[in-house]
């Protein structure tokens, strides 16, 4: 747990999806996603998308943002991404993202860190 406050920005009702995975996720440690206002340890992640911890300065965010960013940590190279918001869980301080399109290489470089 975070000694940190919980994020505090916008929310959907929905919540963490639970029944409408398409893909496996892989919980992983030392990545972030950085956009160019934000800095998000990835909770897990899998070839449709990822969710993210949101700090508690983090710009309010709703479900249909489009966050431009990289993917960072590891051994893997840095991974340009744009994700869209699905959800946003306000007490966990976490959000939910897929990948709206995602080219043929960027998708061999996400493999290469789930597998």
């Amino acid at each position: 747990m975070s000694d940190r406050p919980p994020y505090s920005g916008a929310t959907n009702d929905d919540g963490p999806p639970t029944d409408r995975r398409h893909a496996d996720r892989v919980s992983v440690e030392g990545y972030e996603f950085r956009t160019d206002t934000l800095i998000c340890p990835v909770v897990d992640l899998s070839i449709g998308g990822l969710r993210i911890g949101l700090p508690a300065d983090a710009p309010a965010l709703a479900a249909g943002d489009c966050l431009e960013g990289e993917l960072i940590g590891g051994i893997a190279k840095p991974i340009a991404l744009t994700a869209q918001v699905v959800w946003v869980d306000a007490d966990a301080g976490q959000a939910g993202c897929t990948f709206p399109t995602l080219g043929r290489a960027i998708a061999g470089d996400l493999l290469e860190i789930l597998l």
